[in-house]
């Protein structure tokens, strides 16, 4: 009796260290995915991270990443299914009628568990028993579930739904990182008063189209737009009648332009535009267009227009070309737009 008690406290140490080691791994696969979460800068790959965390750390065998839209609707997009690869999900939208997924993406619930036999188990081939845990952006709106099932214990196991709770938790703070990021970026490259891109970007854009234009062979056109009198415009309505007028403008030149095109304010009373594709023709017909709509809204502007490659193949060149021909519209008599002398004549 005493060998037989002494060989059941052996294994029962052996299991309780065995036990131990497993909650060992685990936490340190889930401390693996917490990490990789945090330093990720791609919201793909964070989901990636979320699934392979659940399946990995927490021991599912299903786990599913459901992208939430504007509306609050729930739409399967990648799945860890059996193994720790992430995959594209086919399993879409469909959903059992009293699921615990449509509250839980209208934002009425953060977390649900729950066994496939419940009235409102949220998928159709619930497998044992699931875990579900909402992804919140910092304003509080949903924007993703986490959801996981196929766990080795019959029953819920309260620290693999805590945890996968935290998953979400570290997901949500990334994907909101990124946000942010490029909503610094996007402040950073745009200009507050009138919502154009400005002159930062406006450059980078040109460096970009004459790189593509040169594996295309197309031309395209760079326009120079200088607001005729501003000084007095300011003087005679102050500087809040001056932010309209140049409201008034950036309205003007989105109108005008083309699916593709980049109007932008350049500095000050100076804007700009790309014409991508453009040709001298078809850079006159959206002139044209823009300045209709300046006279009907009785503004005053000059432009002048160069044309890639002919007026310039670099993005000093054709400034240098754009800037000579306004000077010509200035010239002339403002309220026009002038071409550069390479590309034969000018309009307006």
């Amino acid at each position: 009796m005493e060998i037989a008690g002494l060989f059941a406290e052996i294994e029962s140490l052996r299991r309780e260290r065995d036990t131990h080691e497993e909650r060992a791994r685990r936490l340190s696969a889930l401390q693996a995915a917490f990490t990789a979460i945090v330093a990720e800068t791609d919201e793909e790959r964070i989901a990636g991270h979320a699934l392979r965390g659940a399946f990995l750390a927490l021991g599912f065998s299903r786990a599913l990443w459901f992208a939430l839209d504007r509306e609050g609707s729930p739409n399967a997009a990648f799945t860890c299914d059996g193994d720790p690869t992430v995959a594209a999900s086919d399993y879409g939208d469909a959903f059992p009628p009293a699921s615990v997924m449509i509250p839980l993406a209208r934002g009425e619930r953060d977390a649900a568990a729950g066994y496939e036999g419940d009235l409102d188990a949220p998928l159709y081939d619930v497998r044992g028993w699931y875990a579900l845990a909402v992804l919140r952006e910092r304003a509080g709106r949903p924007v993703a579930i986490l959801y996981a099932d196929g766990a080795p214990e019959r029953t819920i196991a309260t620290w693999s739904v805590a945890a996968l709770g935290n998953l979400a938790a570290h997901a949500a703070l990334a994907l909101e990182a990124i946000r942010l990021a490029g909503a610094m970026e996007r402040l950073a490259m745009n200009d507050p008063l009138t919502g154009l891109i400005n002159r930062r970007a406006l450059l980078a854009r040109v460096r970009t189209q004459i790189a593509s234009a040169k594996r295309s062979g197309e031309p395209f056109a760079y326009a120079l737009i200088d607001v005729d009198n501003f000084k007095r415009v300011n003087d005679t309505l102050g500087h809040a009648g001056g932010d309209t007028h140049l409201k008034r403008i950036a309205h003007a030149m989105r109108q005008a332009t083309r699916a593709g095109d980049i109007p932008a304010r350049f500095a000050g009373d100076e804007f700009a535009m790309i014409l991508v594709g453009a040709d001298r023709a078809e850079a006159t017909a959206v002139l044209d267009r823009l300045y209709e709509d300046f006279r009907a809204d009785a503004l005053s502007c000059s432009t002048g227009v160069a044309i890639y490659p002919r007026d310039g193949s670099d993005e000093a060149a054709l400034f240098s070309a754009a800037d000579a021909a306004l000077y010509r519209a200035k010239e002339a008599g403002k309220d026009r737009f002038a071409f550069s002398a390479a590309s034969a004549g000018s309009s307006g």
